[in-house]
């Protein structure tokens, strides 16, 4: 079916989005938003890749409302602090006048962060080893954390712990792993992800770049089913 954005963030898109998503976008927020996992090579800009992921959390926990009390709906596992501030900034910018925010976990303020978590954030950033050394604390609990996202970070260095962070997820936990420059493909072995759809950019400049078209590998779920394809999601609209 189709989907609109919440109508507080409508107003917040169209002042700050691109005037069209890009392929990576269009093709990735509908599976998204309707809870598939989502394996995406975007070949885009760190703000680009960003959106295809922050939007549909934005959307999934307005529109079901948890008690963050209990933890967060929306975990995002950076490679860096700094893509970790960059990511902090967008969520920032496109929640606009809504409840939803994120926090970024600070590895060198680790106490202010144990403070912060108190305030009950519905989305929490953060690397892979201030994500597991929080859960272990128990400072962050994970158990109602619906929508977990990997975002350029390193798998076959981080194995372990985005392991234990998986296993502190509920059982119906969404995935999606979002990277600019490291083929779907290669990351279409990885245990995590369920049925997901895979989306391969290979050309990072732009949607309205001359035959752009064609360096779009239709999202396809190999060795996640049955090999279908499938384009961007029907009945999207802003």
């Amino acid at each position: 079916g189709e989907w609109k954005f919440p109508p507080g963030l409508v107003e917040t898109i169209r002042k700050r989005a691109p005037k069209c998503p890009t392929v990576p976008q269009s093709y990735a927020w509908p599976h998204l938003v309707h809870g598939r996992d989502v394996i995406a090579a975007t070949g885009s800009s760190t703000a680009h890749r960003t959106l295809g992921y922050v939007l549909p959390g934005i959307v999934k926990t307005l529109r079901n409302p948890l008690d963050h009390a209990h933890g967060p709906s929306m975990i995002v596992c950076v490679g860096d602090m700094q893509m970790g501030f960059d990511i902090k900034d967008e969520i920032d910018d496109f929640a606009g006048a809504s409840s939803f925010w994120g926090l970024l976990l600070d590895p060198v303020d680790p106490g202010g962060c144990a403070k912060r978590l108190q305030e009950c954030p519905p989305c929490v950033i953060g690397t892979p080893l201030m994500l597991t050394n929080c859960l272990e604390d128990g400072t962050l609990n994970a158990g109602q954390c619906n929508y977990f996202v990997l975002d350029e970070v390193d798998t076959r260095l981080y194995t372990p712990h985005i392991e234990d962070i998986v296993q502190c997820l509920p059982t119906d936990r969404q995935i999606a792993i979002f990277n600019t420059h490291v083929p779907a493909v290669a990351m279409m072995g990885l245990p995590w992800p369920r049925d997901a759809v895979v989306i391969q950019a290979w050309n990072p400049r732009g949607p309205n770049s001359k035959g752009f078209g064609k360096g779009i590998q239709k999202g396809f779920q190999k060795g996640f089913g049955k090999g279908s394809q499938t384009g961007p999601g029907k009945g999207f609209r802003k």
